[in-house]
């Protein structure tokens, strides 16, 4: 008998770096105390993440992104060669298949963040060493609005993703400066 399993909405996160992610996400996580489900490896070299159900969006999305920020930053602060990220938010219904995760929110979060304008604006920015695309409906639901904190919404515009089709909002930004103090590395995932 083959059930069915059921799909659940949650906050997807896809990254892909021109150079090993190694313990990015890991870190973005811990810096923004954010808690992942899952974060999925795989072959090609890039991660796909769920949250759990129920999260505040909101400041998962803004903390998630300055985690990030800060940990590239980190990462390229004297070295020879710097690490870019390329980012995409999305929410939707997620369901639980062999890969791990599937389902068609997954699949958007994956096809927004491997899209040929995410690469375009790592290419037209060279400062830049991170890349985010949100999707439309996310971005309405969490950013748009009262923005979440630490978004520029001025540092986003809208765009069509070609082949797709899909609505979303892109934004390209540097690193931000290394506070003080940063918090250790988590441990495996």
């Amino acid at each position: 008998m083959n059930e069915v399993v059921p799909g659940i909405r949650r906050l997807c996160i896809a990254v892909a770096a021109d150079r090993s992610l190694g313990g990015i996400l890991d870190e973005a996580c811990l810096a923004a105390d954010v808690q992942c489900a899952h974060w999925i490896a795989r072959p090609e070299g890039d991660e796909f993440a769920v949250f759990p159900p129920g999260i505040d969006e909101v400041r998962v999305v803004g903390d998630l992104v300055r985690g990030l920020r800060l940990t590239v930053g980190r990462m390229n602060a004297g070295a020879v060669a710097r690490t870019r990220l390329r980012v995409a938010l999305h929410q939707g219904i997620t369901r639980c298949d062999e890969r791990g995760y599937g389902g068609r929110a997954v699949e958007k979060a994956c096809g927004l963040r491997d899209a040929d304008i995410v690469e375009r604006e790592l290419a037209e920015n060279p400062h830049a060493d991170f890349a985010l695309i949100i999707s439309a409906e996310l971005f309405d639901d969490v950013v748009g609005d009262d923005g979440a904190e630490g978004l520029d919404l001025t540092a986003f515009r809208q765009v069509v993703v070609p082949g797709s089709g899909f609505l979303a909002w892109v934004s390209t930004s540097a690193a931000l400066p290394l506070p003080l103090t940063f918090p250790a590395a988590a441990g495996p995932r």
